[in-house]
């Protein structure tokens, strides 16, 4: 093998991308192919909040050979829910770390727009016993100048501090004046919180295109200089059980001087948003979206708590956001008294939908509702007296595409509404039956038509109930997390 052409050593090396065994393997073969296979295995790095060895062994060989920091383009620290048993030559690992002091300290100290203070609070904190990896992980980050995606879980609020912290840093003000400085690639960044009582400040620099923050009190986005880009990167903006991410948000948001960072964003998804006050004023809201995101191509408003209905908590319509394409909203702010006005208004979805639309999600339904719109349907569609029910479903569903063309159509289903969240609500099976129907119908005319159960307090996940060729079994009250304890 070493005869072979570089060229095509390289190019069979490529075809291991992501199998890290594989990648493993090979650089193991000779220092030729080690150095084929480094680029690859480096490429995206995985970890879990519970592998603070691993993370500290990554810094320690990032430490003796600086140049494979530069082929990190990808880091994902997920969270890890059971405990993961520690090497056995864990304890060792601190021992060693005192041969690393003097080349950490360098390291920091190349930095030089960083406070004294803060570089030396960060170099204390990579020395910290498990479970502490921040000031490791940042260290990482920092000399991974390539990095273009950062996926960061806590599993305690203390856990990434310094971290966070570093992401807020000027690093361009470097007096060296390189244009490789920490974060000058970056373009997704990720920050999931690990208590809702922790507050999130997120940068956004002229490169990120997709910033997400979730379970967080206090959700901020600091912009690093008043003047924005002329052509502003930020497509994709994300909150997810951010408590003070709600219209009255993104009214002062909108208003504000940073206000030219946000008008190129085409996809804005907002889960479990908070605060609800009598102020909320959703009509409003959406005059702020056409005003202000002329190019949202993909809007989420979901999982909102309960509100009593009124004209200033309903969306009232989505028809001028003209390059809408995905909508996925909870059915309540949009059909507020959805037992009475659902017939009339479906019939009239071209006043408040765009035309542009081609994807429509409606979700927290609940299975009392579910079984009443059924009911509605069989009454109006007059197919209780009726031989032939499937035809006459077929030929409304026609009806229905020809004056709504969507390409899919999904319902969410909050089988946990009651207050007490102690019990599961099944839908009638007449209702489950009826659905699998017009799923089966729709393909036939091309719309992919689904229903799902959303999670809460006994699952976990999103879980397929019903769509073309398949329905889950019965009960649909039984979660996969009870599947995985039987």
């Amino acid at each position: 093998m070493d005869k072979l052409p570089t060229e095509l050593d390289v190019r069979i090396v490529s075809f291991l991308q992501g199998d890290r065994q594989a990648l493993n393997a090979v650089s193991q073969v000779s220092e030729h192919y080690r150095s084929l296979a480094e680029p690859y295995l480096y490429e995206n790095i995985s970890l879990t909040t519970y592998q603070e060895y691993a993370i500290k062994c990554l810094l320690r060989t990032l430490i003796d050979r600086n140049e494979l920091a530069q082929y990190i383009k990808n880091f994902d620290l997920t969270p890890e829910t059971r405990a993961v048993r520690q090497p056995s030559k864990g304890p060792a690992l601190y021992h060693d770390f005192w041969e690393y002091v003097n080349p950490i300290r360098d390291m920091i100290r190349s930095f030089k727009c960083l406070h004294p203070g803060a570089a030396l609070e960060w170099f204390g904190r990579v020395f910290e016993r498990k479970p502490y990896f921040d000031g490791a992980v940042a260290l990482i980050l920092c000399m991974a100048t390539n990095l273009e995606s950062i996926n960061l879980n806590e599993t305690r609020a203390d856990h990434l501090r310094m971290t966070r912290e570093l992401l807020l840093n000027a690093w361009w003000q470097n007096d060296d004046a390189s244009d490789a400085y920490p974060f000058h690639k970056l373009k997704k960044l990720a920050l999931h919180g690990a208590e809702c009582d922790s507050a999130f400040v997120a940068p956004v620099l002229a490169t990120i295109t997709s910033l997400e923050l979730s379970n967080c009190n206090q959700a901020q986005i600091r912009f690093f200089t008043q003047e924005a880009p002329r052509n502003p990167q930020l497509r994709t903006l994300i909150f997810k059980n951010a408590y003070n991410v709600n219209p009255i948000y993104f009214h002062s948001n909108f208003r504000g001087p940073y206000m030219p960072w946000l008008r190129n964003i085409k996809e804005l998804v907002v889960q479990t948003p908070g605060g609800y006050t009598d102020d909320w004023d959703l009509p409003r809201l959406m005059e702020d979206f056409e005003t202000y995101l002329p190019n949202l191509e993909l809007l989420e408003w979901t999982r909102t708590a309960y509100i009593e209905a009124a004209e200033s908590r309903e969306f009232d319509t989505f028809k001028n956001l003209s390059k809408l394409k995905t909508l996925r909203v909870d059915h309540n702010l949009v059909f507020s008294s959805w037992y009475r006005e659902f017939l009339e208004k479906v019939s009239n979805l071209s006043k408040v939908f765009p035309e542009s639309l081609e994807h429509l999600e409606l979700a927290n339904l609940t299975s009392g509702a579910a079984d009443e719109i059924v009911a509605k349907l069989h009454k109006t569609l007059e197919l209780e007296a009726s031989d032939n029910e499937g035809d006459e479903v077929t030929k409304a569903l026609k009806l229905f595409h020809s004056q709504f063309p969507l390409k899919s159509l999904t319902l969410g289903l909050d089988m946990e509404y009651q207050d007490d969240g102690t019990d599961v609500y099944e839908m009638d099976p007449p209702t489950v039956v009826f659905l699998r129907h017009a799923a089966d119908e729709m393909a036939k005319i091309g719309v992919v038509f689904k229903v799902y159960r959303m999670p809460g307090n006994f699952e976990r996940f999103d879980k397929e109930l019903v769509r073309a060729g398949y329905t889950a079994p019965l009960p649909h009250s039984k979660s996969t997390y009870d599947c995985d304890r039987c």
